[in-house]
């Protein structure tokens, strides 16, 4: 972060000193008092669960130069011991209508102080790694930051931009939704130049009532683009085209087929080894080798390719940077001990990258293919039948033993015991449960995938098996 005084800053959130020294100097923001330290600011969030203006006391003690609150009682209280104590007299205290906005403010006027190349990715699958797979492109020749994590919501976007370094050139912005409005919201705020959507499933259809209304909520991504700025995605030919995506804007297209600015073909899948495919542009063809696993990681990859030419990266530039990377841990992360493999993506789910998921497992080398998988959330009225498609899926992929895990997941038991014997399939209400019992189910040889919707916590089995 770019040093701010605490009254510069005051003055971007929108809120006021109502106590300390206008004059200190602020190079971090924080939301969790136990993170802290001198130069930085915490920021007192409300939620549903918990106050944080509870912690106010914590994160001064831990070093913080300044707070950020809306409450009034706690405002009062907090200066009155800042008063008493000797050691707490520098801590500057601002004052805003709503610490969420007042956040979101200092995000947003902050960004402005950059010239700065903005670009966000959204989509129901395989956004963060193409947001990694752009980092990695456009750090050939820019400097360039990303959202970290999961950092793609309402709170954690204004915490990436506010973590933006001096000298930045461009940033990638992965944006999460599960409502109408949320990325509306986020892009609001970061004005991105240009957009991908991955793809469109039906993550979140609880909430959004079907893929249209998925795609009208990703769409969002485009509310403020005029005929100078660009939306690439993946056209394939369903809810998701260069029809249905179209707008005042420009719109490039990722397909399969000659009527894709960007063609994919020749896709060489290695399973948890990687993927190697052909990429045409323009009449002239590009081998592009990719060291991530899954088939879909082409799509993603040309996304972000395309994003970099944009962008004035060459598509030779891209592929070098693609060779570089990296993508977030518990995404078809490669793991072994004791002669079992175990993909770990166990970072989030939805039944297309489930599937994906599977695909993956059933072309990586290993006596046995085991798939444990747990319960995806959000999925509406129609979860237990998305969760059999995938028992079934994985049934037909040939595995050996489908192990489910979670309430919802029973529908995947069901579905893979159409179609394998009773010995190859198997359902555990919890996670601890199976976890007592890996043993009898995981052994030498296996190659085994672990998944499940982020609420699952499914990473605990990967540390099991890894023990």
């Amino acid at each position: 972060m770019k040093t701010l005084t605490c009254k510069e800053l005051a003055r971007l959130a929108g809120g006021k000193i109502i106590s300390g020294n206008e004059s200190v100097v602020i190079n971090e923001v924080v939301i969790d008092s136990r993170k802290a330290k001198a130069g930085s600011i915490f920021v007192a969030l409300k939620g549903e669960n918990h106050d944080a203006h509870s912690f106010l006391e914590s994160a001064c003690e831990a070093g913080a130069c300044a707070v950020m609150i809306s409450n009034e009682e706690s405002a009062k209280n907090l200066i009155e011991k800042l008063e008493k104590s000797e050691g707490a007299k520098n801590v500057t205290v601002i004052k805003v209508e709503d610490t969420l906005e007042g956040l979101t403010e200092l995000s947003r006027k902050y960004l402005e102080t950059f010239d700065i190349k903005k670009v966000a990715v959204t989509g129901s699958t395989g956004k963060t790694s193409t947001k990694d797979m752009l980092h990695c492109i456009l750090s050939e020749k820019y400097v360039t930051a990303k959202t970290k994590g999961n950092y793609n919501n309402e709170i954690g976007m204004p915490l990436t931009i506010l973590a933006l370094e001096e000298g930045t050139e461009a940033v990638v912005l992965e944006m999460g939704m599960s409502s109408f409005g949320e990325i509306h919201h986020l892009v609001d705020v970061a004005r991105p130049d240009l957009a991908i959507i991955t793809n469109v499933g039906i993550a979140h259809m609880e909430n959004l009532g079907s893929r249209e209304g998925i795609l009208k909520a990703k769409l969002e991504v485009t509310d403020f683009f005029d005929e100078n700025n660009l939306l690439i995605i993946y056209d394939d030919g369903d809810v998701l085209s260069r029809e249905s995506a179209g707008g005042r804007y420009r719109i490039e297209t990722i397909g399969k087929d000659g009527n894709s600015e960007f063609i994919i073909s020749s896709v060489d899948d290695r399973g948890a080894e990687g993927v190697s495919y052909t990429l045409e542009h323009n009449c002239k063809a590009y081998k592009v080798n990719l060291s991530v696993a899954g088939v879909h990681n082409a799509i993603n990859a040309s996304l972000a390719i395309a994003a970099g030419l944009e962008l004035g990266v060459s598509i030779e530039e891209a592929v070098a940077g693609l060779g570089k990377l990296k993508l977030t841990d518990k995404r078809l992360s490669l793991k072994g001990k004791n002669g079992i493999k175990v993909i770990d993506d166990t970072y989030n789910a939805s039944p297309d990258s489930m599937k994906a998921g599977i695909s993956v497992l059933t072309a990586t080398s290993g006596i046995r293919k085991v798939a444990v998988l747990g319960d995806m959330y959000e999925l509406g009225e129609n979860s237990f039948e998305y969760h059999k498609q995938v028992g079934k899926f994985a049934a037909l992929k040939k595995v050996d033993l489908v192990i489910a895990i979670g309430k919802e997941a029973k529908g995947i038991y069901e579905g893979a015991a159409e179609l394998l014997p009773p010995e190859c399939v198997a359902h555990f209400d919890t996670k601890e449960e199976f976890i007592e019992r890996i043993n009898e189910y995981i052994t030498k040889g296996d190659v085994v995938i672990v998944k499940g919707s982020r609420g699952m916590s499914m990473e605990k089995i990967v540390e099991k098996i890894l023990e």
